[in-house]
């Protein structure tokens, strides 16, 4: 028997349909348990142990770095402890100022340090967007 009301569409056949499902729990072997319910921070919290994306900034003010290749640090301390050390990504320059690309030194699972070099003297700053990443 098919039960559907008169307006129904055929998701199978429609081309980008969509699909929403929850409150399902799935269980391994052939024993149910109860439901499981947890609250939106508590799961946040162990999504972030695997992802997160943010915005940093590296600062070297005013006229203070009067020498060119001085390398800044900006520390980054992630919302939860990550399962890992993640794989870092520079997803894009936000905006630059006299500073180059850096990279990612000393990844613990709390926290990440970011190294950049001015490029001139004075006025220094980098703010980018990153994604810390932990394969499952």
């Amino acid at each position: 028997s098919t039960y559907k009301t008169s307006g129904s569409v055929n998701l199978v056949a429609t081309s980008g349909a969509t699909f929403y499902l929850t409150g399902v729990q799935l269980e391994v072997g052939s024993a149910a348990t109860p439901f499981e319910r947890r609250q939106y921070g508590q799961e946040l919290a162990l999504c972030q142990r695997y992802y997160n994306r943010d915005v940093l900034v590296a600062v070297g003010g005013g006229a203070t770095p009067t020498v060119t290749n001085r390398t800044f640090y900006c520390s980054v301390n992630w919302p939860v402890a990550m399962r890992a050390a993640p794989t870092m990504t520079l997803i894009s320059t936000l905006a630059s100022s006299n500073m180059n690309a850096g990279a990612w030194v000393n990844l613990t699972t709390s926290r990440g340090r970011f190294s950049a070099t001015n490029s001139v003297a004075n006025d220094c700053a980098l703010e980018a967007q990153y994604s810390a990443d932990i394969e499952l």
